[in-house]
């Protein structure tokens, strides 16, 4: 009788849609040819970092329940790096996996890992590699917002104290006080082509409402007593709501905060 096997898979951005077909096809073929039917059931992970624990994970978590069934004795997933990228949390999820009397298979890398000293040793290499790679490609992204930051370019919501203006590639300009959609551009927008720039211009009334805010927590009020104030005199946050303790606490914990009440005097630019 053909050995049960489990498929996995786990992409790390919603943009990755297609990958998951790629991994689900090489999986099936390699299932296939060596006679080892899958369960069934979705045991994937979409739009999920391989730095969120395995456990944490809806897939991982019902594949993990599903093995300590003990009938199934292969897990096939495409690379080593979809178990996750985090060197301990990886280690424990295929020590766990072994534990279980189950073999691993990475079906674009070899194929089956059992477990011996030599493999557990590789896997344990790879593992922190992947963790190293994931480190790189964050650090990398945090320098970029970075420099962002530091030449007053909006690096994805639009802060409280600020418009975005946004140029496009075609010389027009649009102000506006929230981040603007790609995928979902007004039409009168999208067609002045791709945006070129996007620069945070001072909005000197969110300003003025952050420096109330800055003094009266300096004073002792509370989260809560800053809201209501903020409510009761009409004012509203950048999407229209009314404050919450959570809302002032953002706006008052943001760098873009920390810098205007630092260097007042300076602003990222005037608004014309």
């Amino acid at each position: 009788m053909p050995t049960s096997s489990i498929l996995y898979g786990r992409v790390s951005t919603d943009q990755q849609d297609d990958s998951l077909v790629v991994q689900e096809a090489l999986n099936q073929e390699y299932c296939l040819r060596l006679e080892m039917p899958p369960v069934p059931g979705d045991y994937s992970d979409n739009d999920t970092s391989g730095s969120i624990p395995f456990l944490e994970r809806p897939g991982g978590k019902a594949l993990m329940a599903r093995l300590q069934h003990g009938d199934i004795k292969h897990l096939i997933t495409a690379k080593q790096d979809r178990l996750g990228r985090d060197t301990l949390d990886c280690i424990a999820t295929i020590r766990a996996v072994w534990a279980m009397g189950v073999t691993p298979h990475f079906t674009a890398e070899g194929g089956a890992l059992p477990r011996t000293s030599q493999n557990e040793l590789l896997f344990e290499i790879k593992a922190s590699v992947a963790q190293y790679e994931r480190n790189l490609i964050r650090q990398r992204t945090q320098m970029a917002m970075n420099h962002k930051f530091n030449h007053g370019e909006l690096t994805g919501n639009v802060p409280f104290g600020y418009d975005c203006l946004y140029v496009f590639e075609d010389g027009a300009e649009h102000l506006s006080p929230v981040a603007l959609s790609p995928v979902a551009m007004p039409a009168d927008l999208a067609a002045h082509g791709k945006v070129v720039s996007k620069r945070l211009l001072d909005n000197t009334l969110e300003q003025d409402l952050i420096r109330q805010m800055a003094a009266l927590r300096t004073a002792g009020r509370s989260l809560k007593y800053i809201a209501d104030t903020l409510n009761a005199a009409g004012h509203f946050t950048k999407l229209g709501r009314a404050w919450q303790c959570g809302s002032v606490d953002g706006v008052l914990t943001s760098r873009h905060t920390a810098r205007l009440l630092q260097a007042p005097a300076q602003p990222i630019a005037q608004a014309a």
